[in-house]
């Protein structure tokens, strides 16, 4: 765990501002955060096991590695799920 880090790792929330080229969420959308934010490419992802992402490390994890559901505001990556 990294820290100082805002713990929360079961998030939801609305979308206060969205980066460039994001399509399928506005702002005031409700959502919900996955903590962790597989590759979705790697053999694990492509066989619907993103729990267990190669790659995993490599990126956030919220409430561990980035600030959570705690903090006040939160960029995450914009992935819409299936």
């Amino acid at each position: 765990m990294k820290r100082p880090i805002t713990l929360g790792h079961e998030i939801c929330g609305e979308i206060e501002e969205l980066g460039d080229n994001i399509i399928d969420f506005k702002k005031g959308d409700k959502t919900v955060v996955y903590f962790i934010s597989p590759c979705g490419d790697c053999d694990q992802c492509v066989v619907g096991n993103s729990s267990t992402c190669n790659h995993i490390y490599e990126s956030p994890m919220y409430g561990f590695s980035a600030d959570g559901g705690f903090a006040e505001y939160m960029k995450v990556n914009a992935k819409k799920s299936s």
